[in-house]
């Protein structure tokens, strides 16, 4: 084989390579955007569970609102309510 076949071949090769290490870069950086989006959401979630909680213990120690009350308002079971009211 000639050796411009040779580095026709070559640099074709190496053209593909770094056209695949380029989409695996990019296929990369969608997984930690997504990723990234999913554990904001997540944590977002969970602060605005744990507000909700927060505001409806004030409520219940004050004496406004009832243990079953709260916790359907919060979200959460009696039990979890409980468990919160006892930790404060």
């Amino acid at each position: 084989m000639s050796k411009a076949i040779q580095d026709m071949k070559a640099e074709s090769y190496e053209s593909g390579r770094a056209d695949e290490r380029r989409h695996m870069s990019k296929a990369i950086q969608n997984m930690k955007a997504e990723s990234y989006e999913s554990g904001r959401a997540e944590g977002e979630k969970e602060g605005q569970k744990k507000g909700a909680l927060d505001a409806v213990v004030g409520l219940v120690r004050d004496g406004l609102i009832g243990i079953t009350d709260a916790a359907a308002h919060a979200g959460v079971s009696e039990d979890e309510l409980r468990r919160t009211l006892a930790q404060d």
